[in-house]
């Protein structure tokens, strides 16, 4: 992958299992000064874990990594994690009060509307994982 394309980021091998190994990706330094680091999932120095399929078997606990994803890949991660709630939110508030709702009611129900998106989201996370493509190679500097 060309690296103009993709998002690098180093992690730490947690857990490995069969296929499956957990990645604890560890906060940028420059995440510590970012003024919207509420907004983030990587907040301070608290770190995530991701999970990702790898067969090679190239790999032991402990070791550490850098993860490659595809710039695309994130945007499509954040389409579907954050705008098309957006979306869907707008959408249906207008509709409820265009039909004559109050307020309350437009702004809960269009929350309510999330659930089934978010029921969809969950009963697909298998075939959107196979389509999010995350490679990982060990990093020459720890």
């Amino acid at each position: 992958m060309n690296s103009n394309e993709c998002i690098e980021q180093k992690g730490i091998i947690e857990h490995i299992s069969a296929s499956k190994i957990k990645i604890r990706i560890q906060p940028l330094s420059v995440c510590n000064s970012c003024q919207t680091k509420s907004l983030c999932n990587i907040k301070g120095n608290q770190s995530n874990i991701i999970e990702i399929t790898d067969k090679s078997g190239s790999f032991s606990v402990g070791d550490v990594v850098n993860i490659l994803v595809k710039k695309s890949t994130g945007y499509t991660a954040l389409f579907l994690g954050y705008m098309l709630p957006l979306i869907i939110v707008l959408f249906f508030i207008f509709l409820f009060s265009g039909l004559g709702y109050n307020e309350v009611i437009a702004g809960a129900g269009s929350l309510l509307m999330l659930a089934p998106y978010y029921l969809i989201l969950y009963s697909l996370r298998h075939n959107i994982r196979k389509r999010i493509k995350i490679t990982i190679s060990k990093s020459l500097i720890a």
